[in-house]
């Protein structure tokens, strides 16, 4: 049996609610990564857009949060979209796959249906 080592790499990074930063960040890892030659490359959940606010932890839901409401509808993204074929072009230039974590657009009969409520 032949085994074939590969280097795997998690970030662990501070998120913060503006999208165009948190890209920036997501490229100076991929670039660290790829100095290790790394071949697979994990971000936090949420890491482009920044992470929900409004949870409420007894009750395991999201609260009704319209300030919350509004930014993810606002900062969401499609996929394919401009920050996914940005990572998609960082990943084939560097042989590498890319997991990241975003809240996606949807859209569904022309409405964003993005819903964090979770009831």
């Amino acid at each position: 049996m032949i085994s074939k080592k590969i280097t795997i790499a998690a970030t662990c990074m501070k998120v913060e609610y503006d999208k165009s930063r948190n890209l920036n960040k997501h490229i100076q890892f991929i670039e660290e990564a790829a100095e290790e030659n790394a071949k697979l490359l994990v971000f936090p959940e949420c890491s482009l857009q920044g992470y929900t606010w409004a949870w409420d932890a007894e009750k395991c839901c999201y609260l009704d949060d319209e300030d919350q409401q509004r930014y993810f509808q606002e900062a969401s993204e499609p996929i394919p979209g401009p920050p996914t074929k940005i990572i998609a072009q960082q990943a084939a230039s560097h042989d590498m796959l890319i997991q990241i974590g975003m809240a996606e657009k949807v859209e569904k009969s022309g409405e964003n249906i993005l819903d964090l409520s979770h009831n």
